[in-house]
């Protein structure tokens, strides 16, 4: 069993060369969610978590996906995103090291490929009325939940009511999620947020402005 020091070397080393891709190729990138935290509050890690955090805006983040898996590739890295794998069943992507396996809470069972790994966001357009927010929100937890249990059924033998997307077909429920998570991309003056799951629930609090190049 690995240690928690030697899965944070590993991580650096993922966060190394994903930083460098990324720079080469002038793709905005920066540290969120419990990682920015530990950088402000410990100088590093927060010293329990587990992984590493990153974010792009969705313009850069589909460039990355462009560049980084085969520039990963030779250097002993994978990434994971559902348009990658379709047994990969989040909506924003690792970067995993080859030669290595860790097992996530409630993922136990997963056909995805599953090293140790960063976790990469995108961050789209959060719209300003708290009601379309919570529609957003609410639309993007019921598919959220849709898909999972296409993955993971034993999880979800107790539920009653059937899903309204449960006619949907695993690449349409992907397709809808997409569009749903960047529908109000088309407007710069709304702030940047991360509205990938697992952290549907937090995300009206963690918007930015993108600035202006």
């Amino acid at each position: 069993m690995l240690d928690l020091q030697l899965i944070h070397k590993i991580q650096l080393g993922i966060l190394a060369n994903v930083a460098e891709i990324n720079s080469r190729h002038h793709l905005e990138y920066f540290l969120t969610g419990g990682s920015a935290i530990g950088a402000v509050r410990h100088h590093g890690f927060i010293p329990w978590d587990d992984d590493i955090d990153i974010g792009l805006p969705r313009t850069d983040f589909e460039k990355f996906l462009q560049f980084a898996p085969a520039e990963l590739s030779d250097r002993g890295y994978f990434v994971e995103e559902n348009r990658l794998d379709p047994q990969y069943e989040y909506d924003f992507a690792k970067v995993m090291a080859n030669g290595t396996e860790i097992l996530e809470h409630g993922r136990e069972l997963t056909k995805a490929k599953n090293g140790i790994f960063i976790d990469v966001f995108p961050f789209d357009r959060m719209p300003k009325k708290q009601l379309q927010q919570q529609r957003q929100q609410e639309k993007l937890t019921d598919l959220l939940a849709e898909i999972r249990k296409r993955f993971y059924p034993d999880l979800y033998q107790e539920s009653i009511s059937q899903s309204k997307y449960a006619d949907y077909n695993l690449s349409e429920l992907y397709d809808i999620r997409l569009s749903t998570m960047t529908q109000y991309n088309g407007h710069p003056d709304l702030s940047l947020i991360n509205m990938s799951s697992p952290c549907q629930g937090q995300f009206k609090n963690v918007g930015f402005r993108q600035k202006e190049m």
